[in-house]
């Protein structure tokens, strides 16, 4: 059995490098992929690598710097999967800085 079979499972900044290699892992182990990130090409190449893999994969475009669109993704994921299981924050910010050192708007 996958270790990861039917765990819902959101990978921000999912459409290459690092994020992408995530998704691909989580598939590998029979896990619901959710992709998000900026460019629809670049998700949908990640999409149909992992189509053969995951039990499930949903791609979406958005932009996770701009006020609201963390609160669209979280409402998303809730309406189409009732909640997620695993979250990989792997969105790429410009602000520099510890995190709690951040504010909001950063």
């Amino acid at each position: 059995m996958p270790r990861f079979e039917n765990q819902r499972v959101l990978v921000t900044g999912s459409g290459r490098g690092i994020g992408s290699a995530i998704a691909h892992r989580f598939a590998q182990e029979g896990a619901r992929i959710q992709l998000v990130a900026r460019s629809m090409d670049e998700l949908e190449q990640t999409r149909s690598e992992l189509a053969p893999l995951a039990s499930e994969v949903r791609a979406m475009t958005l932009d996770l710097v701009l006020p609201g669109s963390a609160r669209q993704l979280v409402e998303e994921v809730a309406r189409e999967w009732g909640g997620l299981d695993i979250l990989v924050t792997n969105a790429r910010a410009a602000a520099q800085g510890g995190f709690l050192e951040l504010e909001d708007d950063a």
